[in-house]
């Protein structure tokens, strides 16, 4: 069996594409509830 697997940098595909407010809102909130559930893992 023959497989094609091909990666794409997804720190390129957030490059190519312009922000626009709502994406800047999204993406803080994203951000601060990565870093919360990371530091709340590690106390459990």
């Amino acid at each position: 069996m023959v497989m094609n697997l091909k990666y794409v940098d997804p720190a390129y595909m957030i490059r190519t594409v312009s922000t626009n407010a709502s994406n800047t809102v999204y993406f803080r909130l994203l951000a601060q509830s990565v870093v919360h559930g990371a530091v709340a893992e590690d106390k459990i």
